[in-house]
């Protein structure tokens, strides 16, 4: 009887270690999309948090220093802008990006510090070149 309770509570801590890992790491891998404007409404309460936000790059505000591997810019929604610090390689189509996404931590001063970023490109195709085919 003994080793038949020894087996069961070593499967239930398996278990519960499984079932906790798991937990954790969906939770650690989840963050909440914002646009702008719900950022900044958000205030003090979205200091520290994680989000992904979404917007278009300000070109003029480029600032890639490649010995720090720090690229800075500002993203907006054409109403709204944010100032983004993003730490890692520039992306290789960076420059020819129609708009990004990004993912990182808002501080209190006011800056989306970021190590993980999507980039959109613009399509190749343009409306003109899109032939229809018509079916008799």
């Amino acid at each position: 009887m003994r080793r038949k309770n020894k087996t069961i509570a070593l499967l239930v801590i398996v278990f519960a270690l499984f079932a906790y890992l798991a937990i954790s790491s969906a939770s650690n891998s989840v963050s909440y999309y914002m646009t702008i404007s719900e950022l900044k409404e958000a205030g003090d309460s979205a200091y520290g948090e994680t989000f992904n936000i979404n917007g278009s790059i300000v070109k003029e505000s480029i600032d890639w220093e490649p010995e720090k591997q720090e690229l800075q810019f500002v993203l907006t929604n054409g109403n709204e802008s944010i100032d983004v610090i993003y730490k890692g390689s520039m992306p290789q189509n960076f420059k020819e990006a129609t708009s990004v996404v990004v993912t990182g931590q808002y501080s209190d001063d006011h800056i989306l510090r970021s190590k993980k970023m999507l980039v959109k490109c613009p399509s190749k195709y343009s409306e003109n070149e899109i032939v229809e085919e018509t079916y008799t």
